[in-house]
């Protein structure tokens, strides 16, 4: 099963992309996300490139599980992407994958100046991994709403 990760912030929406087998992440990019419609669908169109069957999406729950600001705003963009794209939407916890990703571009050797625009495809990548390593079925995560 292909999946398709997005880790979204205010200005930027990582992307990753599982192999056709579920089993390894890897960072494929961002795309701006001021411009919601327009950023769905790209996502639309990204997951049709790719072949994807399932969508992971990021939501940055505060310590304890706690639905903050911003996991509020990640909820509604949640919505319109499963109004605007066929596919089934699995949400998972991706607090500090952020900065996870910072530490792994470090260690890679990439200076800081450019990791901007790489952490949030990283970060994306870091928690579809996350996500595969559990052997998580596609129609479940570790986060429920409501």
């Amino acid at each position: 099963m292909i999946w398709l990760a997005l880790d979204v912030g205010t200005v930027r929406i990582g992307l990753a992309k599982s192999d056709p087998t579920g089993a390894l992440a890897s960072p494929i990019g961002f795309i701006d996300g001021r411009d919601v419609d327009h950023a769905v669908s790209k996502i639309r169109r990204m997951a049709e490139e790719i072949k994807a069957e399932s969508i992971l999406i990021g939501v940055p729950l505060s310590d304890g599980g706690v639905i903050g600001e911003m996991a509020a705003k990640v909820l509604d963009f949640v919505d319109k992407v499963r109004a605007r794209i066929d596919l089934p939407v699995v949400l998972e916890d991706e607090s500090y994958t952020s900065a996870d990703g910072h530490q792994a571009l470090g260690e890679s050797g990439h200076k800081r100046k450019s990791h901007k625009k790489k952490i949030d495809a990283a970060a994306a990548a870091i928690m579809l991994q996350r996500f595969l390593d559990r052997g998580q079925p596609q129609d479940q995560s570790i986060f429920s709403r409501g």
